[in-house]
Protein backbone atom coordinates (compact mmCIF):
# COMPACT_ATOMS: atom_id res chain seq x y z
CA UNK A 1 0.00 0.00 0.00
CA UNK A 2 0.91 3.83 -0.63
CA UNK A 3 3.48 5.05 2.38
CA UNK A 4 3.50 1.00 3.78
CA UNK A 5 7.36 -0.48 3.64
CA UNK A 6 7.79 -4.33 3.26
CA UNK A 7 9.94 -5.59 5.40
CA UNK A 8 13.37 -7.07 4.22
CA UNK A 9 12.69 -10.47 4.46
CA UNK A 10 9.54 -10.58 2.88
CA UNK A 11 11.11 -9.56 -0.30
CA UNK A 12 12.49 -12.96 -0.87
CA UNK A 13 9.49 -14.81 0.47
CA UNK A 14 6.85 -16.43 -1.82
CA UNK A 15 4.82 -17.50 1.15
CA UNK A 16 2.49 -14.84 0.61
CA UNK A 17 1.57 -14.90 -2.96
CA UNK A 18 -1.22 -16.31 -4.13
CA UNK A 19 -1.25 -20.25 -4.81
CA UNK A 20 -2.11 -19.45 -8.46
CA UNK A 21 0.69 -16.96 -8.79
CA UNK A 22 3.08 -19.44 -7.24
CA UNK A 23 2.08 -22.43 -9.90
CA UNK A 24 2.53 -19.53 -12.77
CA UNK A 25 6.18 -18.39 -11.17
CA UNK A 26 7.15 -21.84 -10.88
CA UNK A 27 6.29 -22.76 -14.51
CA UNK A 28 7.98 -19.54 -15.62
CA UNK A 29 10.82 -20.10 -14.43
CA UNK A 30 11.12 -23.90 -16.36
CA UNK A 31 9.48 -21.90 -19.31
CA UNK A 32 12.28 -19.07 -18.85
CA UNK A 33 15.15 -21.22 -18.82
CA UNK A 34 13.96 -23.10 -22.18
CA UNK A 35 13.55 -19.94 -23.60
CA UNK A 36 17.01 -18.30 -22.63
CA UNK A 37 18.58 -21.61 -23.83
CA UNK A 38 17.73 -20.51 -26.96
CA UNK A 39 17.65 -16.82 -27.46
CA UNK A 40 20.96 -15.75 -25.95
CA UNK A 41 24.23 -16.16 -27.80
CA UNK A 42 23.16 -18.97 -29.14
CA UNK A 43 20.57 -18.31 -32.09
CA UNK A 44 23.21 -16.80 -34.03
CA UNK A 45 25.94 -19.82 -33.69
CA UNK A 46 23.12 -22.65 -34.18
CA UNK A 47 22.57 -20.81 -37.96
CA UNK A 48 26.08 -20.07 -38.80
CA UNK A 49 27.43 -23.62 -37.31
CA UNK A 50 24.94 -25.89 -38.62
CA UNK A 51 24.61 -24.51 -41.86
CA UNK A 52 27.41 -22.44 -42.50
CA UNK A 53 25.86 -19.79 -43.50
CA UNK A 54 27.33 -16.04 -43.99
CA UNK A 55 26.80 -13.66 -41.05
CA UNK A 56 24.37 -11.34 -43.78
CA UNK A 57 22.09 -14.33 -43.78
CA UNK A 58 22.16 -15.19 -40.66
CA UNK A 59 21.36 -11.31 -40.52
CA UNK A 60 17.89 -11.92 -42.15
CA UNK A 61 16.64 -14.11 -39.70
CA UNK A 62 17.32 -12.25 -36.66
CA UNK A 63 15.74 -9.20 -38.21
CA UNK A 64 12.49 -11.81 -39.55
CA UNK A 65 12.50 -12.85 -36.03
CA UNK A 66 11.75 -9.71 -34.26
CA UNK A 67 9.57 -9.06 -37.25
CA UNK A 68 7.31 -12.39 -36.65
CA UNK A 69 6.18 -11.70 -32.69
CA UNK A 70 4.68 -7.65 -33.87
CA UNK A 71 1.41 -9.15 -35.80
CA UNK A 72 0.50 -11.66 -32.80
CA UNK A 73 1.16 -9.21 -30.45
CA UNK A 74 -1.26 -6.91 -32.11
CA UNK A 75 -3.76 -8.88 -32.46
CA UNK A 76 -4.08 -11.16 -29.73
CA UNK A 77 -6.08 -8.42 -27.76
CA UNK A 78 -8.64 -8.28 -29.78
CA UNK A 79 -9.02 -12.41 -29.98
CA UNK A 80 -12.39 -13.59 -28.00
CA UNK A 81 -9.59 -15.90 -25.95
CA UNK A 82 -12.25 -17.46 -23.06
CA UNK A 83 -9.67 -19.95 -21.40
CA UNK A 84 -6.57 -17.92 -20.69
CA UNK A 85 -4.73 -20.88 -19.06
CA UNK A 86 -5.85 -22.90 -22.16
CA UNK A 87 -4.25 -20.32 -24.72
CA UNK A 88 -1.13 -20.16 -22.90
CA UNK A 89 -0.75 -23.76 -22.83
CA UNK A 90 -1.33 -24.35 -25.98
CA UNK A 91 1.04 -21.61 -27.55
CA UNK A 92 3.69 -22.85 -25.30
CA UNK A 93 3.46 -26.04 -26.73
CA UNK A 94 3.55 -24.13 -30.54
CA UNK A 95 7.02 -22.71 -29.44
CA UNK A 96 8.53 -25.67 -27.86
CA UNK A 97 7.96 -28.04 -31.21
CA UNK A 98 8.97 -24.98 -33.33
CA UNK A 99 12.12 -25.39 -31.43
CA UNK A 100 12.47 -28.77 -31.72
CA UNK A 101 11.48 -28.82 -35.25
CA UNK A 102 14.01 -26.75 -36.30
CA UNK A 103 16.84 -28.81 -35.50
CA UNK A 104 15.81 -31.63 -37.83
CA UNK A 105 15.31 -29.62 -40.29
CA UNK A 106 18.01 -30.54 -43.58
CA UNK A 107 18.62 -27.09 -44.86
CA UNK A 108 19.50 -23.47 -43.38
CA UNK A 109 15.62 -22.53 -45.30
CA UNK A 110 13.42 -24.77 -43.53
CA UNK A 111 15.15 -24.57 -40.69
CA UNK A 112 15.14 -20.67 -40.05
CA UNK A 113 11.40 -20.94 -41.40
CA UNK A 114 10.68 -23.46 -38.50
CA UNK A 115 12.26 -21.70 -36.30
CA UNK A 116 10.82 -18.54 -36.95
CA UNK A 117 7.36 -19.80 -36.43
CA UNK A 118 7.97 -19.98 -32.52
CA UNK A 119 7.28 -16.69 -31.90
CA UNK A 120 4.33 -16.39 -34.50
CA UNK A 121 2.61 -19.16 -32.69
CA UNK A 122 4.08 -19.23 -29.28
CA UNK A 123 5.60 -16.51 -28.01
CA UNK A 124 3.47 -13.39 -29.49
CA UNK A 125 0.72 -15.42 -28.03
CA UNK A 126 1.77 -16.52 -24.34
CA UNK A 127 4.12 -13.53 -23.42
CA UNK A 128 0.57 -11.08 -23.32
CA UNK A 129 -1.21 -13.63 -21.63
CA UNK A 130 1.76 -14.66 -19.01
CA UNK A 131 1.21 -11.11 -18.00
CA UNK A 132 -2.30 -11.08 -17.83
CA UNK A 133 -2.08 -13.92 -15.83
CA UNK A 134 0.03 -12.23 -13.53
CA UNK A 135 -1.99 -9.79 -12.48
CA UNK A 136 -4.82 -11.49 -12.39
CA UNK A 137 -3.20 -13.44 -10.01
CA UNK A 138 -1.59 -10.70 -7.83
CA UNK A 139 -3.15 -9.18 -4.89
CA UNK A 140 -4.42 -5.66 -5.27
CA UNK A 141 -3.04 -4.16 -2.15
CA UNK A 142 0.42 -5.36 -3.37
CA UNK A 143 0.34 -5.65 -7.07
CA UNK A 144 3.46 -4.58 -7.70
CA UNK A 145 5.96 -6.13 -5.36
CA UNK A 146 3.71 -10.12 -6.58
CA UNK A 147 4.24 -8.83 -10.09
CA UNK A 148 8.07 -8.44 -9.27
CA UNK A 149 8.49 -11.19 -7.00
CA UNK A 150 7.14 -13.58 -9.98
CA UNK A 151 8.89 -12.11 -12.62
CA UNK A 152 12.14 -12.30 -10.46
CA UNK A 153 12.01 -15.75 -9.78
CA UNK A 154 10.93 -16.23 -13.77
CA UNK A 155 14.10 -14.31 -14.40
CA UNK A 156 16.46 -16.51 -12.03
CA UNK A 157 15.70 -19.29 -14.71
CA UNK A 158 16.36 -17.26 -17.33
CA UNK A 159 19.51 -15.85 -15.80
CA UNK A 160 20.67 -19.87 -16.18
CA UNK A 161 19.58 -20.45 -19.48
CA UNK A 162 22.94 -19.28 -21.26
CA UNK A 163 24.71 -21.13 -19.18
CA UNK A 164 22.84 -24.76 -20.36
CA UNK A 165 23.13 -23.45 -23.93
CA UNK A 166 27.11 -23.10 -23.90
CA UNK A 167 27.42 -26.21 -21.94
CA UNK A 168 25.14 -28.32 -24.49
CA UNK A 169 26.24 -26.83 -27.59
CA UNK A 170 29.63 -28.02 -27.22
CA UNK A 171 28.49 -31.71 -27.10
CA UNK A 172 26.04 -30.81 -30.88
CA UNK A 173 24.87 -27.43 -31.57
CA UNK A 174 21.45 -28.87 -31.97
CA UNK A 175 21.17 -29.55 -28.21
CA UNK A 176 20.14 -25.87 -26.81
CA UNK A 177 17.25 -25.83 -29.63
CA UNK A 178 16.32 -29.32 -28.83
CA UNK A 179 16.67 -28.84 -24.81
CA UNK A 180 14.89 -25.49 -25.04
CA UNK A 181 12.00 -26.79 -26.57
CA UNK A 182 11.39 -29.84 -24.37
CA UNK A 183 12.17 -27.26 -21.62
CA UNK A 184 9.43 -25.35 -22.69
CA UNK A 185 7.03 -28.13 -22.78
CA UNK A 186 7.05 -29.56 -19.96
CA UNK A 187 6.95 -26.11 -18.45
CA UNK A 188 3.03 -26.35 -18.53
CA UNK A 189 2.59 -29.24 -16.39
CA UNK A 190 2.37 -26.86 -13.26
CA UNK A 191 -0.09 -25.00 -15.22
CA UNK A 192 -2.90 -27.93 -15.02
CA UNK A 193 -2.95 -27.12 -11.25
CA UNK A 194 -4.14 -24.10 -12.14
CA UNK A 195 -8.05 -23.46 -11.65
CA UNK A 196 -10.52 -21.97 -13.60
CA UNK A 197 -9.70 -18.35 -11.70
CA UNK A 198 -8.22 -18.14 -15.30
CA UNK A 199 -11.14 -17.65 -17.62
CA UNK A 200 -12.31 -14.48 -18.89
CA UNK A 201 -15.68 -13.25 -17.65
Amino acid sequence: RRGERSPLKGLFSLRDLSPELRTLAWAGVLLWLGSAASHSFIMQLFFAHKFHVSQYEVRWVMVLHRLTIVAPLMLVGHLRIRDLRTAYMVAVIGEGLSLIGATVMPTFVTSAAVWLLHDFIGGGIWVPVQHTLIQRFSRDESRGLDVSKALALMALGGAAGPYLAGLTASILIDLPFAISGVLMLLSIVPMFGLEEKSTRP
